[in-house]
C-alpha cells in the first residue's frame, strides 16, 4: 500500500488549460515531497481534464477525479472526501507555489491552522500580504484572528495548512457562489484552538502566489438581492461562531454584499430594506463609521427608501 502522505493538496480545476501546467509543475517541483496531489476536474470543457490525466500517468502522487460541473465548492468537497493526508492545503489552478512553499511548513505544523507566506499579483505588480499579520504561535486562536479577519489569508482557503482531524465533516457551502471560501475558513477557525503564522523570512522561495483577477471580472460576481441577503446572513452567522469582534469585517461584509447586488436593487430593493437582520447589520456597520453614517442608514431603511418606492408605485408599505 502507498504510505499515507503528510500533506494532501487539493486543486479544483475548471477550464484553466492556459495556467494548469504552471500550477501543477510548481507543485511537483516542491523540495518537500511527502504529499499527494488531488486534481478535481469539475467538468472542464477544454483540455484541462486530459492534462490532469497526463500528470497522473507520470507521477504516482497525483490522483485525478472527474465530475460533472458543480462549482468550485463541490470540487473542493470531493477533494476533502478523498484526501488521506494529515494536513490539508488548497491551491487554485490559476495560481502557483514557489519551490520551498511546502518545506516552509515542515517543522511548523504544531497548531490547528498554520498560515504561510502569500504574495498577490495584480496587474503584474506584486504585493506581500502575509506580513500584515504578526508571525508567531497563538495558543488561543481568537487572539490571533481578532481584527485580522479581512486579511486575505483568512478570506481564502489557500495559503495555509488545515489539520485534517478538524476538517472531517466540514464542507464548503455549495449554496453560496461568493465568499463560500471565507465561510469555510471561518468555520474551521471556530473549530480550532491554535494558530501559527509563519514569518516571511523563514525560508526563501516559499510563497503561495495568488493571481488576483482584474477588476473587469467583477461584473460576473453581481448577484440578485435575494442571493446577496442569503450570503450576507450566512457569513455573519459563521463569523458569530468564532466568538470575536472585528469591526473591519463587520464593515466589509455588509458593504461587499450591498455592492454585489446593486444592479438588482432598483427592482428588488425591498428584499434588502425590509429585512430586519440586514437592517441590524447595516446599522452596526454605520455605527463604526460615525453618527452621521448611522443616521443616513437609518433614514434609508425607514424613510427615504419607502418614499422612493411609494413615488414609483412599485411596492406598498
Amino acid at each position: 500500500m502507498t504510505p499515507t502522505p503528510v500533506v494532501s493538496i487539493i486543486v479544483p480545476v475548471y477550464n484553466t488549460e492556459k495556467f494548469l501546467h504552471r500550477c501543477i509543475d510548481s507543485i511537483l517541483a516542491q523540495t518537500y515531497t511527502n504529499f499527494e496531489l488531488l486534481l478535481i476536474d469539475d467538468g472542464s470543457k477544454d483540455s484541462s481534464g486530459t492534462i490532469c490525466d497526463e500528470y497522473a500517468a507520470q507521477d504516482t502522487r497525483v490522483r485525478v477525479f472527474h465530475k460533472e460541473n458543480g462549482g468550485v465548492s463541490s470540487a473542493r468537497n470531493l477533494g476533502l472526501d478523498n484526501a488521506r493526508g494529515e494536513w490539508i492545503t488548497f491551491v487554485d489552478s490559476d495560481d502557483y507555489i514557489e519551490e520551498n512553499y511546502l518545506k516552509s511548513f515542515d517543522g511548523n505544523l504544531d497548531a490547528d491552522l498554520v498560515v504561510g507566506n502569500i504574495q498577490m499579483i495584480r496587474k503584474q505588480e506584486a504585493e506581500e500580504v502575509g506580513s500584515q499579520i504578526s508571525p508567531g504561535y497563538y495558543n488561543d486562536i481568537k487572539s490571533g484572528v481578532t481584527n485580522c479577519l479581512t486579511n486575505l489569508c483568512f478570506l481564502a482557503p489557500w495559503g495555509k495548512m488545515f489539520r485534517r482531524q478538524l476538517v472531517l465533516g466540514l464542507h464548503f457551502d455549495e449554496s453560496m457562489c461568493i465568499s463560500e471560501d471565507t465561510k469555510y475558513v471561518f468555520s474551521f477557525i471556530s473549530r480550532s484552538r491554535s494558530l501559527r503564522v509563519l514569518a516571511n523570512s523563514a525560508i526563501e522561495n516559499c510563497l503561495y502566489v495568488y493571481i488576483a483577477p482584474s477588476q473587469s471580472t467583477d461584473a460576473k460576481y453581481q448577484i440578485s438581492v435575494e442571493s446577496s441577503v442569503h450570503h450576507l446572513l450566512s457569513l455573519e452567522k459563521t463569523y458569530q461562531s468564532i466568538g470575536v469582534r472585528d469591526k473591519g469585517f463587520e464593515v466589509f461584509n455588509v458593504q461587499a454584499f450591498y455592492e454585489r447586488c446593486m444592479n438588482d436593487l432598483p427592482k428588488h430593493g425591498y428584499l434588502w430594506y425590509k429585512n430586519k437582520d440586514v437592517e441590524r447589520l447595516c446599522l452596526r456597520r454605520s455605527a463604526h463609521l460615525g453618527i452621521l453614517a448611522w443616521v443616513r442608514t437609518w433614514l434609508s431603511f425607514h424613510l427615504l427608501y419607502r418614499l422612493k418606492m411609494h413615488q414609483a408605485n412599485k411596492h406598498k408599505y
